[in-house]
């Protein structure tokens, strides 16, 4: 899978960077083209997916109770839950717990936010064994894993690059280089305490919706003092 990001990638922008993610072999691409705060709507997921419209549905930066809950109301499995994950944060446990419910994981930035990722020498070190790039180095490792990723991209050599990770395999040796990067660090915010401001000091519709779906609070209590 090829990701096209979530800004400034509109117009014809996304249409010529879509076409060579597809010309180069990709056939899933996320576009991202709309990053809304959605109401709890997986029974509409549900009805899509069985209709035959969508081949799979997922969800994105679950947590655990809010991934309980989804499955204690619904026998729906959703395909995938897309977290941040690379190197530095690489949520063994998560992917785990997951793969126990034949749910995929799925690496947001898998290559990192910033430059100091592919700058380590674990990873440069690696790339120069294997003659292969730190974005390449990188992406196998996710690859060996069983971990979806989305390299994010509008260029199209590092598109074309992103996908030829196909021809190489990682030892054990490497594995541990790149497994000594785990520091927990988070490149973005935490979902679970992410609650970005808003006028009044109203919580946002995604931390009201968090609350819903972990059962902090009930759909039919109604709107009170700073509901929604």
């Amino acid at each position: 899978m090829s990701g096209a990001g979530r800004t400034g990638r509109t117009g014809q922008r996304t249409v010529v960077t879509v076409a060579t993610a597809l010309e180069a072999g990709y056939r899933s691409v996320d576009t991202a083209a709309v990053y809304e705060e959605y109401p709890a709507i997986w029974r509409t997921f549900e009805e899509i997916a069985g209709s035959g419209r969508a081949k799979a549905v997922g969800v994105s930066n679950f947590c655990p109770a809010q991934r309980a809950r989804l499955h204690a109301g619904s026998p729906f499995v959703p395909a995938v839950n897309q977290v941040e994950l690379c190197p530095y944060l690489p949520r063994r446990d998560l992917r785990e717990a997951r793969a126990a419910h034949g749910v995929a994981t799925e690496a947001w930035a898998p290559l990192g936010q910033d430059k100091d990722l592919p700058a380590e020498p674990a990873v440069f070190a690696v790339a120069g064994r294997r003659g292969r790039s730190a974005a390449q180095v990188v992406l196998r490792r996710h690859l060996q894993q069983g971990v979806v990723a989305i390299p994010e991209s509008v260029t199209p050599a590092r598109i074309r690059e992103n996908l030829d990770v196909f021809g190489f395999e990682l030892d054990a040796a490497d594995l541990a280089a790149l497994g000594g990067l785990d520091s927990g660090r988070r490149l973005g915010p935490d979902p679970e305490t992410f609650d970005p401001p808003r006028p009044g000091g109203r919580p946002s519709r995604w931390r009201r919706l968090a609350r819903r779906m972990s059962g902090l609070v009930s759909p039919s209590r109604g709107r009170g003092p700073g509901g929604g």
